[in-house]
C-alpha cells in the first residue's frame, strides 16, 4: 500500500482479496493546489480473476470518449396507417467524465414501407445521414429528430434503427457500422410501428 506525499500525476495502489459479494473501500486524501478545477481518477488497472464477466481497464491515465445513442417514437402510440407521418427522436449522450465531443454522424437505416420526409437529414440509398458538428461536453446530450411517412400495403411491425458510425474520439465500446440485428452495443438503438389497416376515418382495424 502506498504511503507518505508524493508530487507524481499517479501512483499505483496494491489492495488485499476481494471475495464475492464483498466491496472494498479505499479513502485517499489530498492537498488542493491552485484554484482551477481539478479531477480525480482512479481505475483498476490489473488483477487476476478466478470467475470473470468483465475486462480489466487498461487506460486508467486515458480518459475514455463514449457516446451513446438512443432512438425513441415521438407521440406514444406506436400504431399508424399508410399514409400517416412518424417521428422519431434520437439522442446522443456523452457519456466520458472528461473528453469533449465535437463531431460524430448518425446515420439511419430506412426500412421498406416508410419515406423519409425530412429535410435536415441528407438521403443515401436506403440511408439517412445527418452529421453534428459543434460542442457537447460531457454529461450534455444532442437531441435531434427523424420524420417519415408510411407507404406500402405491409401490415405488422416495422424497425427503425440508426447508430453512431463516425465520430472525433476513439469510443471505449462501440464499433460503427456492425448491424447485427439486435442494440447490442450503445451506439446503436432501434424503435418500431405497427402498421394496420383502416376501413375509414375512426375505424382502425
Amino acid at each position: 500500500i502506498y504511503t507518505g506525499t508524493t508530487t507524481s500525476t499517479w501512483f499505483d495502489i496494491m489492495i488485499a482479496n476481494v471475495n464475492p459479494g464483498q466491496h472494498y473501500t479505499l479513502q485517499v486524501s489530498g492537498m488542493l493546489l491552485g484554484s482551477t478545477t481539478k479531477i480525480n481518477t482512479a481505475v483498476i488497472t490489473s488483477g487476476d480473476c478466478t470467475i470473470c464477466t468483465g475486462t480489466w481497464t487498461t487506460n486508467p491515465r486515458t480518459p475514455n470518449y463514449d457516446l451513446t445513442l438512443d432512438k425513441n417514437i415521438v407521440g406514444g402510440t406506436h400504431t399508424f396507417v399508410v399514409g400517416q407521418q412518424v417521428r422519431f427522436n434520437i439522442q446522443v449522450l456523452n457519456q466520458s467524465s472528461v473528453l469533449t465531443a465535437h463531431q460524430f454522424t448518425i446515420e439511419d437505416i430506412i426500412p421498406n414501407w416508410l419515406t423519409l420526409n425530412d429535410p435536415n437529414w441528407t438521403l443515401s440509398g436506403n440511408r439517412a445521414i445527418s452529421t453534428f458538428n459543434g460542442t457537447l461536453v460531457p454529461g450534455a446530450t444532442y437531441g435531434k429528430d427523424i420524420n417519415f411517412t408510411v407507404n406500402g400495403s405491409v401490415l405488422g411491425n416495422i424497425i427503425n434503427r440508426a447508430e453512431i458510425t463516425s465520430d472525433d474520439g476513439s469510443d471505449i465500446d462501440s464499433t460503427p457500422h456492425n448491424w447485427n440485428g439486435y442494440d447490442a452495443e450503445d451506439d446503436d438503438d432501434s424503435d418500431y410501428i405497427n402498421v394496420i389497416t383502416n376501413s375509414g376515418p375512426g375505424w382502425p382495424y
